[in-house]
């Protein structure tokens, strides 16, 4: 809900799992009227954050709300590796660059890097890669603890 900055599922120097995904992979194992809510109640970042959660639960309900972030003209703090910087609302949800990895709600990032190996590619929450990339790594730390 007060999520303040958009994260890249690793952050940091040492390349940490960003809390932010780690909770996104949390509430995908809630009802799903708990993201609507954060998509309706929550900051900003805290909406782009439930949009990768709809992409898996609610894909007709996720699609039907892209065009309220595409059209934004508002501009979100983004930390990406080690990086921090501004970055617009519709660059992070829809990807200009030719590169943009498409990966389906029912495809994993495995399935897509396995499908383009040796490829440079950028990720978008309209495309699938944030959410893909959220889940693969939140998954992998989440089982590692158990």
């Amino acid at each position: 809900m007060k999520a303040s900055q958009f994260e890249d599922a690793k952050i940091g120097y040492a390349g940490v799992l960003s809390e932010y995904a780690r909770s996104l992979e949390i509430l995908l194992n809630e009802d799903g009227a708990v993201l609507k809510s954060l998509l309706e109640n929550g900051t900003l970042t805290g909406k782009l954050y439930a949009l990768c959660g709809l992409f898996y639960t609610d894909k007709a309900f996720f699609d039907s709300k892209l065009p309220d972030f595409r059209d934004s003209s508002k501009i979100v703090g983004m930390t990406s590796g080690c990086e921090i910087y501004d970055e617009s609302v519709p660059a992070i949800v829809e990807s200009s660059a030719k590169n943009v990895a498409v990966i389906a709600p029912h495809e994993t990032l495995e399935k897509y890097l396995a499908g383009n190996a040796g490829q440079s590619y950028n990720v978008d929450i309209a495309n699938g890669g944030y959410p893909a990339t959220f889940r693969h790594f939140a998954k992998q730390e989440l089982e590692n603890t158990k």
